[in-house]
C-alpha cells in the first residue's frame, strides 16, 4: 500500500523558501512570452506581424540561449562555495533587468536601441535564470530525506506553474481593467514592474535560509581542489546524456503546451477562431489541471518510481500529440480545452519526476554543475527556441501541424534516455 511521509516543519520552511523563490524568478522571465502579441510591434516594427514575432522571440531565444553560461558559472561557485550564495544572487539579477525592462523606451521613442537594450537584459536574466532552477533543484534535494525528494521538488515546480498563472491572471485584469490602447502603450509595463518588486522580495527571503548539510559535509572532507565542470565531463558523461534527454522533452512539452500556445491559437488557428482572452482563460485553465495532477504524481514517484512514470508520459507524448493538435486547430473552444487538458496530463507524468530524477544522475560533489548543464543546455537549445522554431517551421511549410510533429520527436528522444537509466546507478 502506498503511504505518504509528511514533510517535516523544517523541510517545508527550506521548500517554501526554494519554491517561492523560484516562483518569483520564473514569473519575472515568463511574463516575456505571454506579452509577445503586444511588446513583439514595438521593439520590432515589421510589415507582416509574423515577423514582427519573429524579432521578439529571437531576443528571447537570445535569453535563453545565454542560460548554460550563467549555469556554469553559478553551478561551478555553488559545487565550491555552496548552494545558498549561488541561490541568493541569481534572483537579485532578475529583478534589476525587469524593472529596467519596465520603463525602457520602444522603437518609435529610441530607435534600434530599443531592442539592442532590450537584447542585453534579457542575456543578463538568462545568465540568472541559469542558476536559479538548479540551484532550487540541488538545494531541496539535499534538505529533504531520502524518501521525501520527489514531493518536495515537485513542489518546487509546482510553484512555478503558480507563477505562470500568476503572470497570466496579471495580464488578463490588466486587459480587463484597460482599454486596449491603454494596455499597448503603458499597461504591459505594470507586469514586469510587478516582476522587479515581486525579485526583489524573494532576494530578502532567501537571505537568511541555511545551507545545505549535504554541502556543509562534503566541503568539511574535501582534501584537494577540483573544477567540477571538469570532473562531470570526465566521470559522469552518460547521466548527463541520460539528464539531457529527458530535459528536452520537457522543455519543449513546457514551451509548446503553456507559454507558447495562446500565440498559436490566436495566430494559427483559423478554423472556430477563438478570442484571445478566451484563449488566455482555456491556457490558465490546462495550466492549472496539469499542475494538480503533476503534484499529484510527484507524490507518487517517491513510490512507483520516477522512471516508470517518466516513460509512460513519453510514450503518451508520441501517441497523442497528432490527434489532439488537430483537434486544437479545427475544434471548438471545449473541444481545444479537452486536447490541452489530454496533452497537459500526458506531459505532467514527466513533469513530475524529472526533478529529482536529474538531482539522483549525480554525486553531491558535481550536482549542481551535473543539474544545471543538464537543465540549461536543454532549455537553451530545445526549449528557449521552441517558439522560433515551429513559428518558422510553420512559415517554412505553411503547415500548422508541425509543433505537434516537433513535440512527437522530442517524446522519442526522452523515451530513448530515460530507458538506459539504471535505478542502481542513480546517487
Amino acid at each position: 500500500m502506498v503511504t505518504f511521509t509528511k514533510l517535516k516543519p523544517s523541510e517545508l520552511k527550506v521548500v517554501g523558501i526554494a519554491a517561492l523563490g523560484g516562483a518569483l524568478e520564473f514569473y519575472d522571465f515568463m511574463i516575456f512570452v505571454f506579452l509577445a502579441n503586444t511588446v513583439s510591434p514595438q521593439f520590432f516594427p515589421a510589415t507582416q506581424h509574423i515577423n514582427s514575432l519573429l524579432g521578439l522571440f529571437s531576443a528571447f531565444t537570445v535569453g535563453y540561449l545565454a542560460r548554460p553560461i550563467g549555469g556554469l558559472v553559478f553551478s561551478h561557485y555553488g559545487d565550491l562555495r555552496g548552494r545558498k550564495k549561488a541561490f541568493y544572487v541569481s534572483i537579485l539579477l532578475m529583478a534589476v533587468p525587469s524593472l529596467l525592462i519596465a520603463i525602457l523606451p520602444n522603437y518609435q521613442h529610441i530607435g534600434f536601441i530599443a531592442p539592442v537594450i532590450l537584447v542585453l537584459l534579457r542575456i543578463i536574466q538568462g545568465l540568472a535564470v541559469g542558476g536559479e532552477i538548479p540551484g532550487a533543484i540541488t538545494f531541496t534535494f539535499e534538505h529533504v530525506d531520502v524518501n521525501k525528494r520527489g514531493r518536495a521538488i515537485v513542489i518546487v515546480f509546482f510553484a512555478l506553474s503558480l507563477a505562470v498563472l500568476f503572470a497570466q491572471g496579471i495580464t488578463a485584469l490588466l486587459h480587463s481593467l484597460l482599454t486596449q490602447e491603454q494596455f499597448y502603450h503603458w499597461g504591459w509595463r505594470i507586469v514586469f514592474l510587478i516582476g522587479a518588486i515581486l525579485g526583489v522580495v524573494g532576494g530578502y527571503m532567501r537571505k537568511n535560509v541555511s545551507e545545505t548539510p549535504l554541502f556543509n559535509s562534503i566541503k568539511s572532507q574535501r582534501k584537494e581542489s577540483y573544477v567540477p565542470a571538469a570532473y562531470l565531463f570526465k566521470n559522469h558523461l552518460p547521466q548527463l546524456a541520460q539528464g539531457l534527454s529527458i530535459l528536452c522533452l520537457d522543455a519543449v512539452s513546457m514551451f509548446l503546451l503553456f507559454l507558447y500556445m495562446p500565440t498559436f491559437l490566436v495566430n494559427f488557428k483559423v478554423h472556430n477562431p477563438i478570442p484571445a482572452d478566451e484563449v488566455h482563460v482555456i491556457n490558465s485553465i490546462s495550466l492549472g489541471i496539469f499542475s494538480v495532477f503533476m503534484l499529484l504524481f510527484g507524490y507518487l514517484s517517491d513510490h512507483l518510481g520516477r522512471k516508470k512514470l517518466i516513460l509512460i508520459g513519453s510514450i503518451l507524448l508520441i501517441l497523442l500529440p497528432y490527434p489532439m493538435f488537430t483537434i486544437l486547430l479545427s475544434g471548438s473552444t471545449k473541444a481545444v480545452l479537452v486536447s490541452l487538458i489530454i496533452l497537459g496530463v500526458s506531459f505532467s507524468l514527466v513533469a513530475s519526476s524529472y526533478g529529482a530524477m536529474l538531482a539522483e544522475l549525480f554525486p553531491a560533489k558535481v550536482r549542481y554543475t551535473g543539474v544545471g548543464l543538464a537543465y540549461n543546455l536543454a532549455f537553451a537549445a530545445f526549449g528557449g527556441t521552441t517558439p522560433l522554431i515551429v513559428t518558422y517551421l510553420i512559415k517554412v511549410t505553411k503547415n500548422p501541424l508541425m509543433p505537434a510533429y516537433y513535440l512527437m520527436l522530442l517524446a522519442v528522444l526522452g523515451l530513448l534516455g530515460t530507458l538506459t537509466i539504471k535505478p542502481n546507478k542513480l546517487y
